[in-house]
């Protein structure tokens, strides 16, 4: 036997004797995730609801709910043979779903921030910066709190600023849907100069319904003067020899000859791919500045939250199965709670239960690295 993987939930009279799964001296790696994925699949069935209150870890010490959601939908949330990121995000936006004890962690942990931010931007080397200075400053020092935080969780970077203008993010997201939100978010920085589309892009599907809402700009519609960043200077002479007999010596000077021709695309398409050509379309209202900012940090405050909720359940679920009481383990520490056990050797029985909170990542593992555990 490698493992013991004991029943903590299935028979609380069984006092953890009866044996979750089954895991035989003769099992691959792979065999062992797949039994272990099996049951992770069946949790769901014993999920339970009390006063709008869904329990998702029923089969461990540590308690996380999730409110605003029937049992129904928490099963599709949590069904693992059709697990969508993108789906679940949705659905938590929709019906306002949250976690109890996510909030109580954010109620402790934004006051802290808040007064952070204040004592920076009061700092006597805040206010000497300049205005993009000043932003990168404030983002240098919130990372610098959330990773001191005594209740560090990577996805708290995000949620510490609680979105705004909820209603309209969801007219937002009626109009244009999950996927091409996130595809907007994905590419927002990265099309501020001309992309070309790869036919392995996982977004490319989504890149048509973004030009049809007129936020991506594709193909002759992108103005002559971004295109010719995509063309070197030996191209462009090469593609205007027939039109013009003197080398050009600066791209620049290409574009007043371009731009009074009918054809200049059709030049340009020599050497580019113009109908894979996109540029994000900075004269649509929908990429305001200002709304894109406020867009893109609402969609990542509630993809921080559905990742917290999923890193609690996955963190409550793989300590649920039990520690091996023949192994000594190595803890490592993320939490000021337990920071005085971290690098040190300890039994079973001695590891503290996980999680301490939303989105702990302690974790511990095997001292002998050559025995076949799971980490917790």
């Amino acid at each position: 036997m490698i493992k013991k993987f004991k029943n903590k939930f299935f028979n609380e009279k069984s006092k953890g004797k009866e044996k979750l799964i089954s895991i035989e001296d003769g099992d691959s790696p792979t065999e062992i995730s797949k039994k272990i994925r099996q049951v992770k699949r069946n949790v769901s069935q014993h999920f339970n609801l009390k006063n709008d209150s869904v329990l998702i870890t029923p089969y461990c010490g540590y308690k996380f709910h999730l409110n605003n959601l029937s049992l129904e939908d928490a099963k599709k949330m949590f069904d693992f043979n059709n697990l969508n990121h993108l789906i679940n995000v949705d659905m938590i936006i929709r019906k306002n779903i949250y976690s109890p004890e996510v909030e109580k962690y954010l109620k402790k942990a934004r006051p802290k921030y808040e007064e952070r931010m204040a004592q920076a931007m009061e700092s006597e080397a805040f206010i000497k910066l300049d205005q993009s200075s000043k932003k990168e400053f404030l983002e240098i020092d919130k990372s610098n709190f959330v990773r001191h935080y005594i209740e560090f969780s990577p996805q708290l970077f995000y949620l510490l600023e609680k979105p705004t203008k909820i209603e309209k993010f969801k007219e937002i997201l009626n109009e244009f849907g999950i996927e091409n939100l996130e595809c907007f978010v994905n590419y927002y920085h990265k099309l501020n100069e001309v992309k070309i589309k790869k036919k392995k892009d996982k977004w490319s599907d989504r890149f048509s319904d973004l030009v049809d809402k007129e936020v991506f700009l594709c193909g002759e519609d992108i103005p002559i003067a971004e295109l010719l960043d995509l063309i070197n200077l030996a191209d462009l002479n090469y593609i205007l020899l027939p039109i013009k007999s003197k080398t050009i010596e600066k791209k620049n000077e290409a574009l007043p000859i371009l731009e009074n021709r009918s054809d200049a695309y059709d030049l340009l398409s020599q050497k580019i791919p113009i109908e894979d050509c996109y540029l994000l379309n900075f004269n649509n209202k929908f990429n305001d500045k200002n709304n894109a900012v406020w867009l893109i940090e609402t969609l990542q405050y509630y993809e921080a939250y559905e990742d917290i909720i999923f890193k609690t359940f996955d963190k409550a679920f793989e300590c649920s199965m039990g520690l091996a009481d023949k192994y000594m383990y190595i803890y490592n520490s993320c939490c000021r709670k337990s920071s005085h056990l971290n690098g040190e050797e300890l039994y079973a029985e001695e590891v503290p239960v996980l999680p301490h909170h939303p989105g702990c990542s302690c974790w511990c593992e095997v001292k002998n690295s050559t025995d076949l555990v799971m980490k917790l």
